[in-house]
């Protein structure tokens, strides 16, 4: 009972010690980041979102070591002073070794090159969207809602052309519409690409499909397949994208915070929701929207340095 007792005396002063230890990763950190944005290899943008990165790393990290220590006391033997003295090591040479590693607040605020295509992508997506709108007009608020809300999901169909020229080979096998096997990766073809039409021409199976190409194969025309590949959404990832890309922008340019983006983005998306679920009648409201995203997604598009 005395040393139940005196762990649970220990505790306050352990969770103290392991928050002051990761206050102090968090200063050293949010300091080196503000002394090398003082020269100029950062930007405030940079040192504003390292600090949240910091201190979230930091929070998350002392949950985890507590998590830890809460583990040791059932262990025999487990002294309390011993145990912070280690706490206290850990967290000391973390902060020493991220001070002393060259670059370690570069790699740090470093984006994958996927954020940046990611948010190209989207911005490709939704102007595609944007002119398609008298197309949308003519199939309504809810259909309207529908495609829309497919593409801003995790994954969609994207239709596509490819020319082959006459007399060659398409270089793939086909079941029923679908592309099975690829014989010519150089042609362009993915595995499960859907064939819609061939010259015009809509094959309703497989054996239209073949006679539609060999009729034109002998003729020696170009053959124009438009087809369908199921893709990934690139909304899927862009509110990290608005994240991890703020920290490349010039600290001088002003451009949406990225929460303000993420919201704006749910707006857009609640909206289409409702469209589709036929709560809109006047697309005018739901094109405004779109097109304000698409002014501040361009805003970020423009402002990046040079990749």
């Amino acid at each position: 009972d005395q040393q139940k007792r005196g762990m649970r005396r220990g505790l306050p002063c352990r969770r103290r010690t392991i928050a002051c230890c990761a206050t102090l990763v968090a200063c050293c950190l949010s300091s080196q980041c503000y002394i090398r944005g003082q020269t100029g290899s950062t930007t405030r943008n940079q040192h504003k979102a390292l600090e949240a990165q910091t201190a979230a790393a930091a929070a998350s990290s002392a949950s985890l070591v507590q998590r830890g220590l809460l583990a040791l006391e059932g262990q025999p033997g487990a002294s309390t002073s011993s145990t912070v003295s280690s706490v206290k090591r850990r967290w000391l040479a973390l902060a020493a070794s991220v001070l002393c590693s060259p670059g370690s607040v570069d790699a740090l605020i470093q984006p994958s090159p996927k954020d940046r295509e990611a948010l190209k992508s989207a911005v490709e997506l939704m102007k595609e969207l944007q002119a398609r709108w008298p197309e949308f007009q003519k199939l309504g608020p809810e259909k309207t809602g529908d495609e829309m809300l497919q593409v801003f999901t995790g994954s969609f169909y994207k239709k596509f052309k490819m020319v082959i020229p006459g007399g060659r080979s398409i270089g793939i096998d086909i079941e029923d519409r679908t592309v099975s096997a690829i014989n010519d990766f150089n042609m362009g073809w993915t595995l499960g690409d859907v064939i819609e039409s061939v010259n015009g021409e809509e094959p309703k199976d497989e054996e239209g499909l073949v006679s539609i190409v060999s009729k034109k194969k002998k003729e020696g025309t170009d053959l124009t397949f438009v087809a369908k590949r199921l893709m990934e959404s690139p909304f899927v990832r862009i509110n990290r994208a608005f994240t991890n890309l703020y920290v490349l922008v010039d600290a001088d340019t002003e451009i949406p915070e990225p929460d303000s983006m993420a919201d704006e983005f749910q707006t857009l998306k609640n909206f289409v929701g409702l469209y589709k679920d036929g709560f809109g009648e006047d697309l005018s409201a739901l094109k405004a929207k779109l097109d304000a995203f698409v002014k501040n997604c361009d805003l970020y598009l423009s402002s990046l340095p040079a990749a």
